[in-house]
């Protein structure tokens, strides 16, 4: 605010308490005819004063700005893997530990061989046999020897030979615990010496690169984010990730009426942890909003948020929806377009007064530059207010 206008509204101030002062003195000791007379030359004072305010007002124009939506989510992995053994045996080795980063294959543990080489043995070598039988039982029918049933039978014989060699290979094979994809190891649940049954759970396995955040849009949002959209993720640490949209879930939760919305952030040195809580930005489809000053904005009668602007003179309020944030502004929905402000005096005049307006200045505009105050209240580096509930804690 100018000089002048400060002083002007600091003047008009006095005045009017001056007046409030007289007038509940002419109350309380005037009697009831100084009483009235002085209750009738209030409201000439009061519109004597409104008739002489004046305001600075600015003309803004809306613009077109993407519209941001911040989700309170969580992390989790990219995949989870409960391992368990497929053949029964006693762990007879321990070839990965808690934490370990393994690439798809690699052993975890190991279960006793037992007899399974031998099976395996025995099984290559009926698989010989019968190979054998059948090429001689082809030979003798090319002679005139053997049948076509008897050819088939050896077939048969050689065909079950081969799957039992397999299944004793695969037996083999499942001494040997293994990671199922590049990743962690979270958790080993079992020790050298135990024994396991089939289907007995071996460890945890997770893959964490890359990493999924996951949050719960509101249905009234939901319409504003796509799969492959850009996002940005904030951690509790503070550092914030690139990632894009990755899931959108097709069913709203029963309870919350919201979406589930996965995003996808690299994680190649594995530095982000499953479950941390996490805030995505979502950016969405563009919409038509005006920039002004935090410094601007004011509370309605009933507590909202909003601003004074002018319209043929008088002073209207106007709830506004806070989208976003630059250093020196905010983004807002809302509003008429164009838009008079009113950006100084703003805190002098009520809605429906009458008032002067002066457009402001090149001048003015730089003298703000140099430092204008900015309410308590509001926070002008917050980067968005269109909040989703956060269903990171209580997933559905």
């Amino acid at each position: 605010m100018s000089q002048p206008n400060a002083t002007r509204s600091k003047i008009i101030a006095a005045v009017i308490a001056v007046l409030a002062v007289i007038w509940m003195a002419s109350g309380q000791f005037g009697g009831a005819q100084d009483n009235s007379e002085t209750t009738e030359s209030a409201p000439a004072a009061s519109k004597s004063l409104d008739s002489v305010q004046t305001v600075e007002i600015e003309t803004v124009s809306a613009q077109s700005r993407p519209r941001m939506v911040r989700v309170n989510g969580r992390t989790e992995a990219f995949r989870t893997s409960r391992i368990s053994a497929e053949i029964s045996g006693q762990v007879d080795e321990i070839l990965s530990e808690n934490g370990a980063v393994l690439k798809q294959g690699d052993p975890i543990v190991s279960i006793n061989v037992d007899d399974r080489a031998a099976a395996v043995r025995s099984a290559e070598n009926r698989v010989k046999q019968f190979e054998i039988e059948y090429k001689t039982a082809q030979s003798l029918l090319e002679r005139g020897f053997s049948t076509n049933v008897q050819v088939a039978t050896k077939k048969a014989e050689l065909e079950s030979a081969k799957a039992s060699l397999a299944r004793a290979r695969i037996d083999l094979n499942n001494t040997k615990v293994r990671a199922p994809f590049d990743g962690v190891l979270d958790r080993r649940t079992v020790e050298d010496g135990d024994y396991v049954q089939t289907g007995d759970q071996i460890g945890l396995f997770l893959d964490l690169d890359p990493m999924k955040v996951v949050g719960f849009v509101a249905e009234q949002r939901i319409d504003s984010v796509k799969i492959g959209q850009d996002a940005e993720v904030t951690l509790p640490n503070g550092n914030n990730y690139a990632g894009r949209v990755h899931f959108i879930s097709r069913t709203a939760d029963d309870a919350t009426r919201t979406f589930r919305v996965e995003v996808t952030v690299d994680n190649p040195d594995l530095e982000i942890a499953d479950g941390l809580t996490a805030e995505m930005h979502l950016q969405g489809a563009e919409q038509l909003a005006h920039r002004i000053s935090p410094a601007i904005l004011t509370l309605g009668t009933n507590g909202e948020v909003g601003v004074k602007y002018a319209v043929d003179n008088q002073v209207m309020f106007m709830p506004v929806n806070i989208t976003t944030s630059d250093p020196d502004a905010i983004w807002v929905t809302g509003l008429p377009d164009p838009v008079q402000l009113i950006i100084t005096g703003q805190d002098f005049v009520s809605v429906g007064q009458s008032v002067e307006t002066r457009e402001r200045t090149a001048m003015d505009a730089a003298d703000k530059e140099m430092g204008a105050p900015v309410p308590n209240d509001i926070d002008p580096d917050a980067p968005a207010v269109e909040f989703e509930n956060d269903q990171s804690g209580d997933m559905p």
